[in-house]
């Protein structure tokens, strides 16, 4: 299972000018990886953009919550998990083959950028 982040969380966290693709064409997206079973647009955060995992815990029941480690509030991550026993948290370092020189939306923003002038 994956969660997709809203638009507008993903506003909120970021800035106004993301993101760069819809949240329905991200999760369409991600709906195609063949090793994805399930995917779903995450609620709206009330107060904290990841309060939405206590209830995918609590609900779905997942064997696994998988992470990378530059994820943000691995803390609070940890504390939603705590309601959650029977789910294992996996952190695995970020990684990307080299060929992909570290993917960024923000290093493709300042491409683009750069191009146009």
């Amino acid at each position: 299972m994956v969660a997709v982040g809203g638009d507008d969380d993903i506003k909120k966290f970021k800035n106004k000018s993301r993101p760069i693709i819809d949240e329905k064409s991200r999760l369409k997206l991600v709906s195609a990886v063949e090793v994805v079973d399930y995917a779903f647009l995450q609620f709206p955060a009330e107060e904290n953009v990841l309060d939405f995992l206590g209830y995918v815990f609590e609900n779905l029941k997942p064997h696994k919550y998988v992470i990378n480690d530059d994820a943000r509030e691995i803390p609070y991550r940890k504390k939603l998990l705590r309601a959650s026993p029977a789910t294992k948290l996996v952190i695995l370092k970020r990684r990307a083959p080299a060929e992909f020189k570290a993917p960024s939306t923000s290093k493709i923003i300042k491409k683009i950028k750069t191009s146009l002038i």
